[in-house]
């Protein structure tokens, strides 16, 4: 049985930011690992450091949504509550993130950046853009500026990986063959999404790549999400996408798999009934939905967003495949 996808959103409580179950053992370091690690010799950096993550105001908390992290270009997506469990996160708080390589210096930032604030069905969350030079022990300083408060600090602790377990930045996406459908009547069958793109099930991933021209591929459920951002990511997706669509393939994928019912599309469970991933999903290792890759003509990843999205960063993303 497949694994459904690991929350995200769902983060917005504590009580959900810790819930699920443990995942493997990860296997030993390999080369790359080593040669990654913000250690010399790949050495395990330390698991606590002074300051980390307790200093902070104590009336902020951050909760890290982005469910991987690794060596490279990253999304770095979180949201703040109080100690109540209510939303900090709000379009009028800004927060700047500063980034600690906790192994070498905890003390001195290594990376600062701006966060932007990205709405949600409820609430919303920050996504900061952050480059990882190297993997272990990294920690994130958030300081929130909230509108006639003092500004309000917190830390968080996380892990940078070697390398990312979903295809990089530069690689080549698996040539899977992922659901198309031409009439409404063949999109309802594969797709949740109430209001469906016809252009969005033209091509599968195994077509585009042999399209010769640039494509976007979106991993969303809106209607058995996981995280309740699949939902409006598409919708976001479908709002930025007219222009670009005689310059470039869209597809949308449901990442669980359905059958179809007397009472429409509903998701096959497996034997102790839990959702289960369709073969794209394994063959792209995502562990988080909803998800969206961006390819050059030759297939190639430019861009991809975990979790929600913002039109400008996929207006960029899409510019930047298309030569707008």
């Amino acid at each position: 049985m497949s694994r459904p996808l690991t929350v995200a959103l769902a983060a917005l409580s504590l009580a959900a930011g810790c819930a699920g179950s443990p995942s493997a053992s990860p296997p030993p370091p390999g080369p790359t690992a080593v040669a990654n690690a913000c250690v010399p010799g790949g050495s395990p950096a330390a698991t606590t450091y002074p300051g980390w993550p307790g200093a902070g105001t104590g009336d902020v908390v951050p909760l890290l949504v982005s469910q991987e992290l690794a060596v490279g270009p990253n999304r770095f997506l979180f949201t703040l509550i109080d100690p109540q469990n209510r939303l900090v996160a709000a379009a009028e708080v800004g927060v700047d993130v500063s980034f600690f390589q906790l192994a070498r210096d905890a003390d001195t930032p290594a990376a600062e950046a701006a966060a932007t604030f990205l709405a949600a069905e409820e609430g919303g969350l920050y996504v900061a853009e952050a480059a990882f030079e190297c993997s272990g022990d990294w920690g994130a300083e958030l300081v929130a500026r909230v509108p006639g408060r003092e500004d309000r600090m917190a830390r968080v602790q996380f892990q940078v990986i070697a390398e990312s377990s979903t295809p990089g930045i530069g690689e080549v996406v698996p040539a899977v063959d992922t659901p198309t459908a031409v009439s409404s009547q063949q999109i309802a069958a594969i797709s949740t999404d109430t209001a469906p793109d016809p252009d969005f099930y033209t091509a599968s991933v195994a077509d585009a790549l042999d399209q010769d021209r640039p494509f976007a591929l979106i991993f969303a459920t809106p209607a058995f999400c996981q995280t309740r951002a699949c939902g409006p990511t598409l919708e976001i997706v479908k709002s930025v996408a007219t222009p670009y669509k005689e310059r470039m393939t869209f597809i949308h994928v449901e990442p669980y798999r359905l059958k179809m019912t007397d009472t429409g599309l509903q998701p096959e469970l497996g034997p102790e009934g839990g959702l289960q991933t369709v073969a794209s999903v394994t063959a792209f290792a995502l562990r988080s939905e909803p998800f969206i890759f961006v390819m050059d003509r030759a297939g190639r990843v430019t861009a991809k967003f975990e979790g929600l999205a913002g039109q400008d960063e996929l207006r960029r993303a899409f510019d930047a495949v298309v030569g707008g």
